[in-house]
């Protein structure tokens, strides 16, 4: 099995059937052995949880290589456990130029309608701390997965070069500490704007 064939079963967890295996050997013992030759595609459950496959490579000259892969641990959600029904989320998108803006708008779009079934909330958090941000940006707001897909599709961005932003800040003035549980409620809420938080915080010069 080729290392690709390999990475293919353990996404799949499947055994791929072996190509121009029609016949076995009448002089190989099969039936009291520990090999068998896999004829169809066949559902890969292991004996102990974890798949693992083998994978040999021979080269020419002496060089071998033998490599083991085990499947990856499943994803965790990385949300708290609890009902984000209805909950609104900011997606931010961002590029040196308007063009690729758009480009990235678009390419969003295209992978929210290829994989439906993903968490707003991961998208979310990937997009702020994961991507960079640049001069031209855009922002949309919702609540799920088809909603978020209106939106990019009904807004044009406008994509305006200017000066970087600075880092989020809060001007609270003397009696604002009466908002204080608000404000707590919505860093509980959203992780993100706990980063925000964090960020505004820090004293400026």
């Amino acid at each position: 099995m080729g290392l690709i064939k390999a990475a293919l079963s353990l996404k799949h967890r499947v055994l791929f059937p072996n190509l121009h295996c029609a016949n076995l050997s009448p002089l190989i013992d099969f039936a009291n052995s520990a090999v068998f030759i896999n004829k169809k595609l066949t559902p890969w459950e292991p004996a102990c949880g974890v798949r693992r496959v083998g994978v040999s490579s021979f080269g020419i000259m002496g060089t071998n290589v033998h490599a083991v892969l085990e499947e990856a641990p499943l994803r965790m959600c990385a949300c708290p456990e609890r009902d984000l029904r209805g909950q609104t989320y900011w997606i931010p998108i961002s590029a040196r130029s308007a063009s690729s803006l758009e480009s990235n708008v678009a390419a969003l779009k295209r992978w929210i309608e290829r994989f439906p079934s993903l968490n707003l909330a991961d998208l979310q958090h990937t997009l702020v701390r994961g991507r960079g941000h640049y001069s031209h940006r855009f922002c949309a707001t919702a609540s799920d997965i088809k909603e978020l897909s209106t939106a990019l599709s009904q807004i044009k961005p406008k994509a305006q070069a200017g000066p970087w932003m600075s880092p989020p800040c809060f001007y609270c003035p003397a009696n604002a500490m009466r908002h204080l549980h608000a404000l707590m409620d919505c860093v509980a809420v959203n992780p993100i704007s706990t980063h925000c938080m964090r960020n505004a915080s820090r004293p400026r010069e």
